[in-house]
């Protein structure tokens, strides 16, 4: 077992070498180079190998794909021929194709808005054979012939770029209509999977197979999951199911799809001018059976249309989609290794995490205890049981115990104590409107005062009223011995956001529980404060819980509400309530911020969309996020909101600042008055997570680890 588990990492690293690294890093001629310095071990396992520049006689199609590139030698296609041979006699062959697209630009049909993001991942299902060859260096099974073919090449555009409308010749002689340059990947495999159908009537019970990053279809229709379809030869033996069922029990699901005569009429001959048609004039992902068609093409492409129940010579064929789950930028495998260890049912984890020799001095993530604390919070993350999970169902924990490997107790104690924290988030973050409703949270928040107030933490629950929060509670942190810094942290907590008035529809209140995610933050930063207990700091915490509904007492846009302070205020758009909610609990912080060490203000909400669509660390705010708030008639002082939404509005993640700033009279408090006071506003309205997934602990991990864990952590 444990020789099997190595091999399958062993591939899986070949695996992800190649298919995740960039289109620089591994592009064709670097993969090749990758593949032969692994040569000599490959060989004495039984495996043979060559690589062969992409030629346009034998490969002419993966040619045409690459031919944009071909006068680049540093991006020059080639095709890798694999072979395993075991020791003894052969009863079973397997032919693996796969995709090797270095990184689609779409060609002369040319990927736009964003959507060539991520391509250099289209070369995963040759990725994929590479890592195949790698497990099988290791096991070296009995029985078994396995052959691999992989064409690498990029799909780029420049002036010898191949275009829509131009006939391609294949190697067997077929002439190929191009429909669209984005349909690379067919084309890439059609030639070397013509090759494999001549192998594979000189072998033993043979079997071919493609794997390919290949339609946009397949992710709409089946999501992550990998779907694979047999040819009728292939589905006399189940292929693509038995491939379904050996998936599932190792964590590698997938969906069976069933090819069909359709799948090959599409793509029959419009004119005399061509024998087979390469797209229609649909995109993939919205075509009917748009993940199933592009098997067609390759069959007649690689003439294994004619190898099926009724031939001379059936040949199986299967072919595997894997656009959905081969992955891709941002995909974070934090969470995986858990989740096999939870279906596993194993109770009693060791975390051990070794050192990171290739870390540059400049990587502080990987510095000191930070790669520790970073996969132990990661591994909590995934054992976490949400609050109503652990109320509704006999599910209380998903573990007995968590062993962290040489942590020492300082940081073992300080990990559990911002996972604790994290956890007190997470309940009231991701809990439900119903069970999180303000006064849930409340009576929540009760639950912990004993522990609190041991720890120096002083809370105080009030109804929002008319007088003190006219437009929307608080806790304070008591602190022994000197203070040398103040921090007051402003939380929004909208319990559900329905928009009010100014009604959220087609399904844009769906996830809208999370808009309690800045408050909930909050909360779980105290949560840790009570359990390490840092010297010289003190924190005020202000969380006002409401919900956002719609009857017939909202409020509404053009009404004028009058702050705490006096100040008049329009109502633009009852959608944008979260800033009006923090605005008299953050005009009570700045009172309170005068009076205090060294102190500094923050807001935290799930506040805009436009923080969703921008990007960027930080951000700052200037002179024009105020002016837009300023009154326009007489009637009030302070304009809540514009007439545009937020998420399309110029700027429409900085200027809820400056309203805030405005509204809560902190704009009197910049660098050339009398008592500046330091303000840093954080939207976590992209960060935060949402509906299927745990809220993220951001930003209650970054704020602990800039204020309270230096503190307590050598």
């Amino acid at each position: 077992m444990k020789e099997a588990v190595v091999a399958l990492a062993k591939g899986e690293a070949v695996h992800r070498d190649i298919g995740d690294s960039d289109p620089e890093r591994m592009a064709a001629p670097m993969i090749a180079d990758y593949l032969k310095a692994k040569e000599k071990d490959w060989n004495a396992a039984g495996i043979t190998m060559e690589i062969v520049p992409v030629n346009e006689t034998r490969h002419p199609l993966a040619y045409a794909v690459g031919r944009a590139t071909e006068t680049y030698e540093p991006h020059k296609g080639r095709v890798v021929y694999l072979t395993y041979t075991p020791e003894g006699p052969v009863d079973q062959t397997i032919l693996l194709v796969g995709k090797g697209i270095t990184i689609d630009t779409g060609g002369a049909d040319l990927k736009v808005d964003g959507v060539m993001y991520g391509m250099h991942s289209d070369k995963m299902g040759g990725a994929m054979v590479a890592g195949f060859f790698e497990t099988l260096s290791h096991l070296k099974p009995k029985g078994l012939k396995v052959f691999g073919y992989m064409a690498f090449v990029r799909n780029s555009i420049g002036k010898n770029a191949y275009l829509p409308d131009e006939i391609l010749i294949t190697r067997n002689g077929k002439r190929v209509r191009i429909g669209n340059t984005d349909a690379e990947g067919r084309l890439d495999m059609a030639d070397i999977l013509d090759e494999a159908r001549l192998q594979a009537m000189k072998s033993i019970n043979p079997h071919i197979f493609t794997i390919a990053t290949l339609t946009g279809a397949a992710t709409r229709s089946f999501g992550t999951l990998t779907v694979s379809m047999d040819n009728g030869p292939a589905r006399l033996v189940k292929m693509a199911e038995s491939l379904s069922d050996a998936g599932d029990m190792i964590a590698d699901p997938s969906e069976v799809a069933r090819i069909r005569y359709e799948d090959f009429q599409v793509n029959y001959p419009l004119s005399d001018w061509e024998d087979v048609m390469q797209f229609n004039d649909k995109p993939g992902a919205t075509s009917n059976r748009g993940f199933t068609f592009p098997m067609g093409f390759m069959c007649i492409a690689s003439d294994l249309d004619k190898h099926g129940c009724a031939s001379d010579h059936p040949i199986p064929y299967t072919h595997s989609d894997i656009a959905g789950s081969a992955g891709g930028i941002g995909t974070l495998a934090t969470g995986s290794p858990l989740r096999m260890v939870i279906a596993m049912k194993l109770r009693k984890i060791l975390l051990v995490v070794g050192p990171m020799l290739t870390a540059l001095p400049h990587y502080n993530w990987a510095m000191k205890h930070n790669p520790k604390l970073t996969a132990a919070l990661g591994a909590l993350h995934s054992l976490y049981v949400p609050i109503q999970v652990r109320e509704m169902t006999s599910t209380k924990q998903k573990f007995n115990r968590l062993g962290l490997f040489q942590f020492g107790d300082k940081l073992a104690n300080s990990t559990l104590a911002v996972s604790q924290g994290v956890a007190v988030y997470r309940d009231i973050g991701n809990g439900d409107p119903i069970r999180m409703a303000a006064p849930r949270i409340a009576e929540y928040l009760e639950e912990r005062r004993a522990a609190w107030e041991a720890a120096g933490i002083n809370m105080k629950i009030v109804e929002p009223n008319e007088r003190d929060h006219p437009m929307a509670w608080a806790v304070n942190r008591a602190v022994k011995g000197p203070i040398d810094q103040t921090l007051l942290i402003v939380g929004k907590g909208v319990t559900i956001d329905t928009g009010g008035a100014d009604l959220k529809i087609n399904g844009g209140m769906y996830g809208m529980h999370n808009d309690k995610m800045g408050a909930a933050s909050v909360a779980g930063f105290f949560e840790i404060l009570s359990h390490l207990q840092p010297k010289g700091l003190k924190v005020f915490g202000y969380m006002p819980y409401i919900r956002n509904g719609l009857d017939k007492h909202a409020y509404l846009p053009d009404e004028i509400i009058v702050a705490r302070n006096g100040m008049r205020v329009r109502i633009g758009n009852t959608d944008a309530e979260g800033r009006v909610i923090l605005s008299d609990v953050l005009d009570e912080a700045r009172q309170q911020a005068l009076k205090e060490v060294n102190p500094h203000i923050f807001t935290i909400a799930t506040l805009t969309g436009a923080a969703v669509k921008a990007y960027g660390k930080v951000a700052r705010v200037r002179y024009e996020d105020y002016q837009v708030n300023y009154g326009i008639s007489e009637y009030e002082d302070i304009m809540q909101f514009n007439t545009l939404p937020g998420s399309t509005s110029k700027r429409g993640f900085t200027f809820p600042m400056g309203y805030l700033a405005l509204i809560s009279g902190l704009s009197n408090h910049g660098l050339s008055s009398q008592s500046p006071l330091p303000y840093t506003h954080t939207d976590i309205a992209p960060s935060s997570g949402g509906i299927g997934t745990y809220g993220t602990g951001s930003p209650l991990r970054m704020y602990a680890n800039r204020f309270i864990l230096p503190r307590v952590l050598p």
